[in-house]
């Protein structure tokens, strides 16, 4: 390994390798350096689809591969035909379609030089295993293909098509995951910013943890514009407020709940009573609990605008907040609207 002749330069000795090489710092890198494979975003839908026949359609993209030690940048410049995928005999059979430029020269020994769209056939079986692409040198897969016994098309019932290309970007720019699940995969270096589509945000990785970019909208609920009283009905015992209950993912960073309630006396007497108010996660007490006086008007039920601000840092990880109320007295207390917002912070 040595320091590469440079593109442009003088020396005039720049090979594809020395300028896949010169070009690998273009793509996002993992911790180790290595660049990413996989498809520039367009979109993040399946790049595959399903035909009368047993082809499927591939459509357009701009992706980049890895060999040699850095980037192939290639793209596909309309829709084309990937194929065939014979039905097997018995069971079913998964098969991977995947891009590739061969190579035959500078050391590389594919029998040609063609860019091709190529399909790694897996095994039959009743429970199929998909085949992996690590034995073809610089291959990227674009979707997978599960193909039962007896079909004639890749569009008849039963036949799967999933798109599982990964994605790649530029160097500093956004890397979009799925899922959080596959983001957890990619060893990221400081700094990598990203974006997870199952979960609507970005994120930031900061050496040890993906830390969410500004303010992320883990939820909202209420009990409606016009609700009906919930009364508290039993003496020191807390109960859910129905309807203000939400559920989120966070990804470890701190979490900001705020919520409101108009709170009832509905006594119909001139006494006063106490309401009391927490916020649970997880069914644990995060918020509260909380006290308000009502005082009571003679004839009517009066209602008092209540709330309360909490702040806490669950978990990385799916959580639900719920509101509870209380009286030390039955049926003289209510909730008429409330409401909850979880907020996860920077």
């Amino acid at each position: 390994m040595t320091i590469q002749d440079a593109f442009p330069g003088a020396s005039g000795t720049v090979d594809t390798v020395k300028l896949r090489k010169d070009f690998a710092g273009l793509v996002v890198r993992d911790s180790a350096g290595v660049p990413r494979g996989g498809i520039f975003p367009r979109h993040a839908n399946s790049l595959l689809t399903a035909r009368a026949d047993l082809y499927v359609d591939v459509a357009a993209f701009e992706g980049a591969s890895v060999r040699g030690g850095g980037p192939l940048f290639q793209a596909n410049d309309g829709v084309v035909q990937a194929g065939p995928f014979p039905a097997p005999t018995a069971n079913s059979r998964i098969d991977v379609v995947y891009f590739k430029q061969n190579e035959n020269a500078f050391g590389f020994l594919d029998a040609d030089a063609n860019p091709i769209i190529g399909i790694l056939a897996g095994t039959a079986a009743a429970s199929p295993v998909k085949p992996s692409l690590a034995g073809i040198p610089g291959a990227e897969e674009i979707g997978t293909v599960l193909m039962l016994a007896g079909k004639t098309a890749t569009n008849q019932a039963g036949v799967v098509i999933t798109g599982t290309h990964r994605f790649t970007a530029a160097s500093g720019g956004v890397l979009v995951f799925r899922t959080t699940t596959e983001r957890g995969l990619f060893a990221a270096s400081p700094g990598q910013p990203c974006y997870v589509i199952a979960a609507t945000s970005a994120y930031n990785w900061d050496g040890s943890a993906w830390v969410r970019s500004g303010q992320g909208d883990l939820g909202f609920a209420d009990r409606g514009a016009t609700p009906a009283d919930q009364v508290v009905s039993a003496v020191s015992t807390w109960q859910d407020v129905a309807s203000v209950t939400v559920s989120g993912t966070t990804a470890g960073g701190a979490v900001r709940v705020v919520w409101d309630a108009l709170a009832k006396n509905v006594s119909g007497g001139a006494s006063y009573y106490e309401i009391l108010y927490q916020v649970l996660c997880d069914g644990v007490v995060v918020g509260g609990p909380r006290s308000f006086s009502l005082p009571g008007v003679s004839g009517i039920n009066p209602k008092y605008l209540v709330g309360g601000r909490i702040r806490h840092t669950p978990s990385a990880g799916a959580h639900t907040w719920k509101l509870q109320h209380q009286c030390g007295a039955a049926t003289v207390t209510g909730t008429n609207a409330a409401s909850i917002e979880i907020t996860e912070m920077r």
